[in-house]
């Protein structure tokens, strides 16, 4: 049954923009964070990174618009680790047969699932792995887990030491400061920024017009010397992006922000400070809470008719092998 209903998709591939794919994304969900004009400028925007867009159909109607982009190891839809809750247009039910309709590819196909509310689809077609998040609620008294954590003498004492320092959210040009910094750092392979930078600085000009992406900053006078940047998702302040110039650690300038961040989040009465997952250190800042996964569609799929036929030709040729064909067995 799987098999009849992947075989009634057709994936068609796009190397530009097109009217048909507008056509197709009045025709399918968005999220609150991924409305269609963002997604159709991710897709499009140019940049290191080679992309390609597929709009997945059923019978000409359309199931998904699928942009994804490829660095030098996998494939990955063009929203991945960039905006909460989004994959691409689809709805829910029709996600996975909307990825395997795209068909062998070069590389594997890698997606992010985050703050999606439930686990990805059940599918052998998936290789799924979990990783913990760590959340902390703003609305009570949440210094007393930071207490609990061993951080607030931490927190405490950057508040004394960058006391000098000013506190900016939203100073102009603080966010494309933080993310094309922060590219900088992680860059890798004699790279001069990590490739996504550009798709990142989209979102960030997209939602902070709209009053939904925050950066907090601080300075040493007029000098930006570190930031941070986050995303607000349903009722909850999201961490993006953190960068602080070299020599100020010893001021404790990143827990300054987080610190502020949080601050911020709880005064403007958001419900959680979601610090994400995946290192150590944010277990002082806030408790378990919650698992993000991603999953890999591996290329090259094997269609299972096709295992089956190939299992029934080695039975044929191992019964062959045993009694050649034309012989008779004997009692």
């Amino acid at each position: 049954m799987w098999d009849k209903l992947i075989r009634r998709l057709r994936a068609n591939w796009f190397a530009h923009w097109h009217p048909d794919l507008d056509a197709a994304l009045g025709l399918l969900p968005a999220t609150s964070l991924c409305p269609h004009d963002l997604y159709r400028e991710l897709c499009t925007a140019r940049g290191p990174l080679r992309k390609r867009i597929a709009m997945v159909t059923e019978r000409d109607l359309p199931v998904a618009v699928i942009g994804l982009r490829r660095d030098p190891k996998r494939w990955a839809p063009v929203t991945t680790w960039m905006i909460p809750g989004a994959v691409f247009p689809v709805e829910d039910r029709d996600l996975v047969r909307a990825l395997v309709a795209l068909g062998p590819m070069d590389a594997p196909l890698y997606v992010g699932w985050w703050r999606r509310g439930t686990p990805p689809p059940a599918s052998y077609r998936l290789n799924v792995e979990a990783v913990p998040t760590f959340r902390l609620d703003c609305t009570g008294d949440y210094e007393a887990y930071w207490c609990q954590s061993g951080l607030m003498s931490d927190v405490k004492r950057a508040r004394k030491r960058c006391a000098r320092l000013s506190l900016e959210f939203n100073r102009p040009g603080a966010a494309e400061w933080t993310i094309k910094n922060w590219g900088r750092k992680w860059a890798q392979d004699g790279t001069k920024e990590l490739a996504e930078t550009g798709d990142k600085l989209i979102v960030a000009r997209y939602w902070e017009a709209r009053g939904r992406h925050i950066t907090a900053s601080l300075l040493d006078g007029d000098k930006l010397i570190a930031s941070d940047t986050s995303l607000v998702h349903q009722g909850d302040v999201v961490g993006l992006t953190h960068y602080r110039e070299p020599g100020y650690e010893k001021l404790g300038a990143g827990n300054r922000l987080l610190d502020a961040v949080t601050q911020w989040a709880a005064a403007g009465g958001l419900r959680k400070h979601d610090f994400g997952g995946g290192f150590a250190y944010k277990s002082r800042w806030a408790p378990e809470d919650g698992v993000r996964w991603h999953f890999t569609l591996n290329p090259g799929l094997i269609d299972l008719s096709a295992i089956r036929a190939l299992g029934r030709l080695q039975v044929r040729r191992l019964i062959d092998r045993v009694v050649p064909p034309g012989s008779s067995e004997k009692a």
